[in-house]
């Protein structure tokens, strides 16, 4: 549990407990995964072009200012579109581009494994605000997902980020 500082009076401190986020699991409509986050979820859904024509990319994220953001995203593909998994260099194409997103100053600190039999890249780096930021980009049943943890460079919030990648779970898809 954090701790803010509070000013009574003349100047006197007194360290209050700070209220963490509770965790909540997000399973969307047609069940096809599960996913902790801390904090109340909001989803969005945007198009994106594609080759395929317009896709949609469904997201939700939570976001608090000691813990930080948390972000899974999904991208349905049509059938036929992968006949086989992207190639790696998909992955490596979607990890640089959220590497340049975050500015030039930002250093990938390592690579990280993915669960056993994930298809997809997972790795860890530094923003030049000092945040860390834990990415994870799988291939699953026709599906983008793209799990992105950005936190303060502090114990609990690592922890955090770990917690809600590690939540996330592939369930039977259930037509809607």
């Amino acid at each position: 549990m954090g701790k803010t500082a509070l000013v009574i009076g003349m100047g006197l401190w007194v360290q209050v407990p700070q209220q963490e986020p509770a965790w909540q699991r997000f399973v969307p409509a047609d069940s096809s995964f599960a996913v902790s986050l801390p904090g109340e979820p909001e989803g969005s859904t945007r198009f994106i072009a594609s080759a395929y024509g317009l896709l949609p990319s469904h997201s939700v994220s939570t976001a608090s200012l000691e813990q930080g953001q948390f972000l899974v995203s999904w991208t349905e593909y049509p059938v036929g579109a992968f006949d086989t998994p992207p190639a790696a260099s998909v992955f490596e194409a979607a990890r640089t581009a959220v590497l340049q997103s975050k500015g030039e100053d930002a250093v990938v600190l390592h690579r990280a494994a993915l669960p056993a039999g994930a298809i997809g890249l997972a790795t860890v780096f530094r923003t030049g605000q000092g945040r860390i930021v834990s990415l994870e980009f799988r291939w699953e049943r026709g599906r983008f997902y793209q799990l992105m943890a950005e936190t303060p460079d502090q114990p609990e919030a690592k922890a955090a980020a770990e917690r809600f990648l590690r939540s996330f779970e592939l369930r039977h898809r259930r037509r809607l």
